[in-house]
């Protein structure tokens, strides 16, 4: 059964890649267009757009003399106000692209704690951002987010998804719409609980 159809879960989407030509903005397109076929409310983070400076300060650990700007306030009540978050990106050296994790880590963990995260990664090698998934599990462990057991990996991005986000082909969209199933499980699960018994304590 997938919850959303009745629950219409809240999904944030964080943009990995802010390079020139980026495949990310295709990818995030098709992304999209799935979880509002399915009544998710979505909301995209794209640091291209938002142009955060670097961490100097993370969220909590301002001093009084510097409050934490606006901007981050806002941000920060966006990503607390979602079930459950999708995360995509490219790798870079194999690695997590700078731009995503600056992102994520100005923010402190109540903001993400107990909260399902869906990894959706690609590239145009024939790898597809597998190994920057293996990354993101580790480094997203200490944010409190869960990631899920499924994780969608797309090699060869460009003969898979064109420029406005249309997939190319039967089983991208088979295989994103099994992760969208499952990320809903836990996101419907996740909110259930914490309508009974509270926020996961930090």
């Amino acid at each position: 059964m997938n919850g959303s159809t009745t629950n219409h879960l809240k999904v944030c989407l964080f943009m990995g890649s802010v390079r020139r030509q980026r495949l990310c903005t295709r990818v995030t397109l098709l992304v999209r267009s799935l979880l509002e076929e399915t009544n998710h409310i979505v909301t995209v983070l794209d640091p291209l757009e938002l142009q955060l400076p670097l961490m100097h300060w993370s969220f909590k650990c301002h001093p009084n003399t510097q409050p934490p700007l606006p901007v981050f306030t806002s941000l920060r009540e966006q990503i607390r106000s979602v079930d459950a978050f999708v995360i995509i990106s490219t790798e870079y050296y194999m690695g997590i692209p700078p731009a995503l994790s600056n992102l994520i880590i100005h923010f402190d963990v109540a903001t993400f704690i107990g909260k399902p995260v869906a990894l959706v990664c690609y590239s145009s090698l024939e790898y597809g951002g597998c190994r920057v998934a293996v990354a993101l599990r580790s480094f997203l462990s200490a944010t409190g987010a869960i990631t899920i057991p499924k994780i969608l990996c797309i090699p060869n991005t460009e003969s898979q998804i064109d420029e406005e986000g249309r997939p190319l082909n039967s089983h991208i969209i088979f295989a994103l719409r099994r992760l969208i199933s499952s990320l809903d499980w836990y996101a419907t699960a996740f909110k259930n609980h914490r309508e009974i018994v509270g926020d996961q304590p930090i």
